[in-house]
């Protein structure tokens, strides 16, 4: 489906090869959903913790990340540090899981309750995920470029695609995104022609003419 692509923009090709994937994961089976239904970066996932949540609402902030182990609260650009739409399949995750009394506590933790160490999880968790699924190898990073290409090829709006991604520009979203948007111009028009149907009044043309 996406064979055309740069290799920079190597994302799974349905949600079916995320659950595949997410299935080999073990306890990080949750981690690879959310990556995919969320858009965010691992440095972002990473240090999200659970005052960050809000399930009423349905979103979350991602209000730090961790670099190189270190908390940080700044971001990759200045639209990072943003607030995000859950998706179902992210909030199933969240529903699935403890909370704890203590929101500070992050939400994806290491085996012994610190960060995730990115650079193992990588290295031990995901490419052995990936064999075992039988996807193509590729870098934890792609899971945030999944989140985009089905949110655009199921029609969802590019302004809400690239404020999910905190794209500070959308040219950012288009240049990177563009060819996965389905058929605009077709979408807009049957959207167009739903709302604005009318019953042709009999005559009108021939009344016009005269």
């Amino acid at each position: 489906m996406w064979a055309h692509l740069a290799r920079s923009v190597r994302p799974f090709e349905s949600w079916e090869e995320v659950d595949k994937v997410a299935a080999q994961a073990g306890r990080y089976a949750s981690v690879v959903i959310w990556a995919c239904a969320t858009g965010m970066r691992p440095e972002e996932w990473a240090a999200l913790r659970w005052i960050d949540v809000d399930i009423r609402a349905k979103t979350c902030r991602v209000s730090q990340v961790i670099v190189e182990g270190v908390i940080k609260r700044s971001g990759k650009t200045d639209g990072a540090l943003r607030t995000i739409a859950l998706p179902d399949a992210a909030l199933g995750i969240l529903a699935a899981m403890p909370r704890p009394l203590d929101g500070s506590e992050l939400v994806f933790k290491a085996p012994k309750g610190g960060p995730i160490n990115l650079r193992n999880f990588r290295r031990r968790v995901w490419y052995k995920a990936l064999a075992d699924a039988g996807v193509q190898r590729r870098p934890p990073y792609q899971c945030r470029h999944t989140f985009a290409t089905l949110a655009l090829a199921a029609g969802a709006d590019v302004y809400w695609v690239s404020r999910q991604l905190g794209h500070v520009d959308i040219g950012t979203t288009l240049k990177h995104y563009a060819r996965f948007l389905p058929d605009v111009q077709e979408r807009n028009l049957s959207l167009l022609n739903s709302y604005f149907q009318v019953t042709p009044v009999p005559g009108s043309v021939e009344s016009d003419e005269a």
